[in-house]
């Protein structure tokens, strides 16, 4: 991922009015917001991803304690539409569930490398 900020110095001045800069949000340092948004939308995703629906999609959609919450599945193709860096993900469930999702709803699963020794 890109740094968010261009190196150059904010011409706000250091209290109130840095506290209230759009343009650094307090830091000093101008900020990228265009490259913040872009990767936001880059897909992370490639065919053999393990994935599951995301916590904040199943949350935004009431299946918080659902059945798609418990889903998981292997990803089987992409294809990128929307003419930025989304993809439509063909997913191979281990239950019922739609075979394509797209990419921005999904999260990779997998061993927790936090307590886990994973290469």
């Amino acid at each position: 991922m890109e740094t968010p900020y261009t190196g150059q110095k904010c011409t706000c001045i250091r209290g109130v009015m840095r506290d209230n800069c759009s343009t650094c949000e307090g830091t000093g340092r101008v900020i990228d917001f265009a490259a913040i948004r872009r990767s936001a939308h880059t897909p992370k995703f490639i065919v053999g991803d393990k994935v599951a629906y995301s916590v904040q999609f199943l949350k935004s959609v009431g299946l918080s304690h659902s059945d798609a919450a418990h889903a998981r599945g292997v990803i089987t193709g992409l294809t990128p539409f929307g003419g930025g860096n989304l993809a439509l993900a063909t997913i191979t469930w281990d239950r019922e569930m739609p075979k394509k999702v797209i990419t921005p709803n999904l999260a990779k699963v997998g061993a927790n490398r936090r307590f886990a020794n994973v290469d």
